[in-house]
């Protein structure tokens, strides 16, 4: 977890890739996923993409930003919801 977590930030800041990057974890360990971004990259914007389809639809416009330019550097979601949720997710970048 915390070696990817300093990889991001080194491409973020290293090597001027500020993202988004999608990081896709178990269900189970997504809070420790967050919480070792707020610990290791305080300075990145990270956003949780979990929920039922209408808080997933919420986060998409209200954090992701528009597709071209994206607000958050990460996102963490699962497996199951970036199947789900992948044509829409195909057209951020």
């Amino acid at each position: 977890t915390i070696q990817t977590v300093s990889f991001l930030s080194y491409l973020q800041f290293g090597q001027d890739i500020p993202g988004p990057f999608l990081v896709v974890v178990p269900l189970s360990t997504v809070d420790n996923w967050i919480k070792e971004f707020r610990k290791w990259a305080p300075h990145m914007n990270v956003v949780l993409y979990i929920g039922n389809s209408t808080s997933r639809q919420i986060i998409r416009e209200y954090e992701f930003g528009d597709g071209k330019h994206m607000k958050v550097n990460a996102v963490v979601s699962t497996f199951e919801l970036v199947l789900k949720d992948k044509a829409l997710l195909r057209n951020y970048r």
